[in-house]
């Protein structure tokens, strides 16, 4: 199997055997998924080798050079990088420290204060620098240096690294020497270069100043050159016979024209330094960085009459200075501008605004929706390729000046300027959306589909910084993704009350597992045509010390968001099946009642996920049947639009997870099936054991609202053999469609509420340890209806009686199992069609049935059980065959 990285072939996987055999499709599996990491690691070694080839080729260019690249820590005050001090100083290996405090040690003292003052406050406003300085050679000599390079900051602004060149100042001699001197030399030169014709021998000066391979000249105070050295014409390429009396500034970069102007403006008034970086053009057109070292001209009464200087090209030191920037300022996967960029440009159109407040800006995160499943299920290779997509559509919705840099991981930020309205900046953010909505072709022709969520925030006041108004973004963004994903939210300062609860809430639940707040509470789970218990359902609850009783719904999104989620969801598997096996210690349960326990998508990417499930029913010495994991429709949505339609199903790992769990026993099961999605394509691909009817189309389906929908999930899951279950049933009438549509299971609250164990420990006692002497008193073939009340059970035999009368309590009330409630008196009616139900004979509320409201299904049969509360109730049988005066009170009890 070849292990493929950006698009190249790092290695192969090779599996052998003995025998000729053929492949078995999880040996495949295996492959892949060994495949996987060892291609991340040749990667990570390929791009190590990578860096070190760039950073030799830095090294090299520096020492064409004739000088050294080092690094400076500003944090711990080493310098790595040292070696090639020892030809540039003459200095012994063994003789150089890394350290800050020696190379302050070399500095003549006349600098050194300048480069103290450079460390503690230039660094801190300047990405670049360029500085001259003495430093004392193994010879006790000094030699001025030219130190140029980059400094890197943190994202507060705090210089971490100095990484530059150390080389030879070129024109130390020319620069130093007096004006006058300098200018002698350069007069003698002029003349003899003017009276070439009658000299019989080249003069000395001219000579030696060809020699040197900097550019020496003069011009005069028009700024036309009067001289120039035989290195103008290696330079440029120009001859100096034909720049000789031509202005200075026809051989500037047009876009460094004015600058230069200005610099000659100011050196005539004396206002300036003797040095500057700018760009001449040579004869072929291309740009040259130059760097020129000049002093002005000036006659005996002191007035300006041209300049005399060098030219030192420059060229490579810039190219390396700006691989170091760029690196230093961009991405290296995407190649967009990095955070550092991105703030930076942040703060010029801060500075803008306050200054032209007309005219605002606007900052959108952006966050890649389930970025991370498609990053986990077709690997690193295909999550960077997406990245590098991702970022050249980002770069096609945007208008000149605008900004997009990736600002970490699958984030990115979008700097928009001239923002008249906030519509300016949803245009800009639906077109965003539009673009990612499209699918991705990836690593060859792998179709992958993804979206995005965007926070935007506005610039409302000059007097909101901008990292305020970053954070706004972010906070927007937040609510974006709660809000469904896919979509934009504009901030408004509302969100940030509720971001604060929300942040206070993730730090609870930081602590909520060790103070032993969350809780595991079990719902149960019926079949429907029996109504006889078939299992459990773990559903998490957490008792918040201030804000009460909380569901999922109020902190799952913050544990996805922290990844607690995977911890939380190991802890409540742990707590249900160890829940089930001591039922099954206490009750002697039947191995068919089941637990069922919901999974979230960070679980089952967890790389043992597997041996975790595994471990624990070992551990517990629970039948694996025993298990049912649930998982909602995103989490197979997502494997199926991640994986493509030219992968298949053993090539995703999270898929290939569930099926070895399937394989060993544990039961699958698709939650809240028709919520999100129609279709899932070629279902029967799914290694599933049940589906779960979503409640939203429970709920409606007495209505007649999606009453087709349910029939078309309950005939798929018997074509597929598959158990379905329906969430949420809260009445009779839901009851008997689903039974109608031949519903095999069903939980709601019309069975009962979530409960605490303790709580239901009288359900699984009377279910199955219900033991009592008078049974045996009645007929085995004669129909037993259980009646249990706070102190003991009364049996009532099911013949001959047509209903049950419970008489009006004390408190006017009667508790049943669902909390039914009475204020009058009730009866146990049997209806034509044999089957009971309790109605309600006074007031109340339910639906009427023959003038009376039915209230309950009771369905009664054979050694079924009726749960009466805490109240003083009494029951009579009302026989048709017996006279009123038989009429008997079966049990009165408190």
């Amino acid at each position: 199997m070849p292990l493929i990285g950006h698009q190249q072939v790092l290695g192969v996987v090779t599996l052998a055997h003995p025998e000729y055999r053929s492949i078995e499709p999880y040996v495949l599996h295996w492959l892949n998924c060994l495949a996987t990491p060892i291609t991340s690691i040749l990667d990570e070694i390929q791009n190590h080798q990578t860096q070190d080839r760039i950073q030799e080729r830095l090294e090299l260019t520096a020492q064409g050079l004739q000088g050294v690249m080092y690094d400076l820590n500003l944090e711990n005050r080493q310098i790595s990088r040292t070696e090639g001090l020892i030809t540039l100083l003459g200095y012994e290996a063994s003789e150089i420290e890394p350290s800050l405090n020696w190379w302050l040690g070399l500095i003549h003292p006349t600098d050194q204060l300048d480069f103290r003052i450079f460390l503690e406050h230039g660094a801190q406003d300047h990405r670049e620098f360029s500085l001259f300085y003495q430093v004392r050679c193994k010879n006790d000599e000094y030699v001025v240096l030219s130190d140029r390079g980059v400094v890197l900051h943190n994202e507060e602004g705090v210089p971490l690294r100095l990484i530059g060149t150390l080389t030879p100042s070129a024109t130390a001699s020319i620069t130093e020497l007096d004006s006058e001197p300098l200018t002698q030399l350069l007069e003698g030169a002029q003349k003899s270069s003017l009276n070439l014709s009658s000299q019989p021998s080249p003069n000395p000066a001219i000579l030696f100043l060809d020699r040197i391979q900097d550019v020496i000249f003069q011009t005069n105070r028009d700024g036309q050159w009067t001289f120039l050295n035989q290195s103008w014409t290696t330079l440029t390429g120009f001859s100096v016979a034909e720049t000789l009396g031509k202005p200075w500034k026809d051989f500037i970069h047009p876009e460094d024209v004015l600058v230069h102007q200005n610099l000659c403006l100011a050196m005539a008034a004396g206002k300036i330094d003797n040095q500057y970086q700018i760009r001449y053009l040579t004869q072929a057109g291309e740009p040259l960085w130059v760097e020129v070292h000049c002093q002005p001209l000036l006659n005996p009464a002191g007035h300006f009459e041209g300049v005399a200087g060098t030219i030192h090209d420059i060229t490579e030191r810039k190219t390396v200075e700006n691989q170091l920037v760029h690196s230093a300022m961009h991405d290296s996967l995407t190649s967009l501008p990095n955070r550092t960029l991105f703030m930076d440009r942040l703060h010029h159109a801060y500075q803008n605004y306050r200054r032209y407040r007309d005219i605002g800006f606007a900052v959108l995160f952006l966050d890649l929706d389930r970025f991370k499943v498609i990053n986990d299920s077709l690997g690193h290779i295909v999550g960077d390729e997406l990245l590098k997509s991702v970022a050249e559509r980002l770069q096609s919705c945007l208008r000149p000046g605008d900004t997009v840099s990736r600002f970490g991981g699958d984030e990115f930020t979008v700097l928009l300027l001239n923002i008249i309205k906030q519509e300016d900046a949803i245009q800009v953010s639906d077109r965003i959306l539009a673009q990612l909505s499209q699918p991705f072709y990836l690593n060859g022709n792998q179709e992958v589909f993804t979206s995005g969520s965007i926070g935007i925030a506005l610039s409302l006041s000059p007097e909101q910084p901008p990292d305020e108004l970053l954070l706004h973004a972010d906070i927007a963004l937040y609510r974006a993704k709660n809000n469904g994903k896919g979509r934009h939210e504009i901030f408004v300062p509302e969100m940030q009350a509720h971001t604060l609860e929300q942040l206070e809430l993730e730090t609870d639940l930081h602590r909520a597992i060790e103070r032993q707040e969350l809780e595991v509470y079990y719902q149960p789970i019926y079949t429907l045509p029996q109504q006889k218990l078939a299992g459990f359902e773990a559903l998490l609850r957490w008792e918040h010390p201030k804000r009460g009783l909380l569901t999922p719904a109020d902190f799952l999104a913050i544990a996805e968001d922290t990844g607690l989620v995977v911890n939380i969801g190991g802890w409540v598997l742990r707590s249900a099946c160890q829940q089930l096996q001591q039922w099954q210690q206490d009750y002697n349960l039947p191995l068919h009642i089941f637990m069922s326990v919901n999974l979230s998508p960070q679980q089952i990417a967890t790389a043992d996920f597997v041996e975790q499930v595994q471990q624990i029913l070992t551990n517990l010495k629970l039948n694996s049947s025993c298990l049912m994991l649930e998982m909602d429709e995103t989490v197979l949505a997502r494997e199926a639009e991640s994986a493509g339609q030219s992968v298949s199903l053993v090539e995703s790992p999270n898929l290939a997870k569930l099926k070895l769990l399937k394989d060993i026993g544990v039961q699958l099961c698709l939650d809240e099936f028709g919520r999100r999605f129609s279709a899932l394509g070629d279902f029967s691909r799914f290694p599933l054991n049940t589906l779960k009817i979503d409640r939203s189309l429970v709920s409606e389906m007495h209505k007649g609202k999606n009453l087709e929908l349910v029939r078309s999930i309950l005939t798929l899951g018997h074509k597929l053999k598959l158990r379905v279950i329906a969430e949420g049933i809260e009445n009779e009438p839901q009851i008997a469609q689903l039974q109608a549509l031949k519903c095999n299971y069903g939980q709601g609250y019309f069975f009962g509420l979530a409960a605490l164990p303790r709580e239901l420990s009288n359900l699984l006692e009377e279910r199955f340890l219900t033991d009592s002497p008078r049974i045996a008193l009645l007929s085995p073939v004669t129909p037993i209806l259980i009646i249990r009340t706070p102190t003991n059970y009364t049996h009532v035999p099911l013949v001959g009686g047509r209903s049950w009368s419970m008489g009006r309590s004390v408190d006017s009330t009667v508790v049943l199992t669902d909390r039914w409630v009475s204020r009058n008196h009730a009866e146990i009616q049997q209806m034509d069609n044999g089957e009971y139900y309790l109605v309600d004979l006074g007031s109340g509320n339910g639906s009427f049935v023959n003038g009376q409201r039915v209230t309950m299904p009771v369905h009664l049969k054979d050694m079924d059980l009726l749960t009466i509360g805490r109240t003083e109730i009494e029951f009579s049988v009302k026989n048709p065959d017996c006279p009123p005066k038989s009429k008997t009170a079966l049990s009165k009890q408190c």
